[in-house]
């Protein structure tokens, strides 16, 4: 095979198993957002109540990696998009950011 074609196959394997990787983990923290997230996230939940920065809510969110709240959206079931705010679980991104550490 011609160098380039072998670049090209490696390049397209390395991108192939970088977003298994990532979309594995990000399916391994879904559960838990959806579960301690609820009281924010649920369409049911009050409007205005946003998560304490040291609730399991965000630590489960500092998880994701880079807080990757789309990755958590885009694998939600039907019926789990229909129960949750799609913008509130966007909104843990921003709401549970690390807080930077002043030395």
């Amino acid at each position: 095979m011609p160098p380039k074609v072998v670049a090209i196959l490696l390049l397209l394997l390395s991108v192939t198993i970088s977003l298994h990787h990532a979309a594995g983990e990000c399916t391994e923290t879904q559960e838990a957002i959806l579960e301690n997230c609820k009281g924010y996230i649920r369409k049911d939940a009050p409007p205005r109540k946003v998560p304490a920065h040291k609730s399991y809510c965000c630590i489960k969110v500092r998880d994701v990696p880079e807080r990757d709240m789309e990755c958590i959206y885009v694998l939600l079931a039907d019926q789990e998009k229909d129960e949750n705010i799609e913008q509130r679980i966007l909104n843990l991104k921003v709401f549970c950011k690390p807080v930077p550490v002043m030395m």
